[in-house]
């Protein structure tokens, strides 16, 4: 199984570094606007409708702002996907490393039990690690 990652949305600032948009989807838009305050609001628009996007404050610059977007892509991406399907012959060839990501994988499908677990995880593969003779 060959890993998957969520590409970089494509920002394109304008009126200088007052505000940005980037794709999202289809039409779907993430809109960054300074305000007079200084401090940028990040938004989703639609055609003919805009909205906050998951509460996020207001932020100080527009590379958080930019960086808060693509956590909140990331996140929606990822809970539309599960992990596919695996034979056990496919399986039996995979690293532990690969095995750990696969769990962390299937821990994230699962929404929350990621972080509850994610230290155990890292503990394991640390033994696992030490087991092979690898540091760190």
């Amino acid at each position: 199984g060959a890993g998957v990652a969520v590409k970089q949305l494509s920002w394109h600032n304008f009126d200088g570094a007052r505000g940005a948009k980037a794709t999202a989807f289809e039409q779907a838009k993430y809109l960054i606007t300074r305000w007079s305050t200084g401090r940028f609001e990040l938004s989703l628009s639609y055609p003919g409708y805009s909205t906050g996007c998951d509460k996020t404050p207001h932020l100080d610059s527009l590379d958080e702002a930019k960086a808060a977007a693509q956590v909140h892509y990331e996140k929606r991406i990822r809970s539309a996907l599960s992990p596919a399907p695996v034979s056990v012959a496919e399986a039996a060839h995979w690293t532990p490393e690969q095995m750990l990501d696969a769990c962390e994988a299937w821990m994230e499908a699962k929404q929350g039990m990621h972080e509850k677990v994610s230290e155990n995880v890292a503990d394991v593969r640390a033994a696992l690690r030490a087991l092979a003779g690898e540091d760190g």
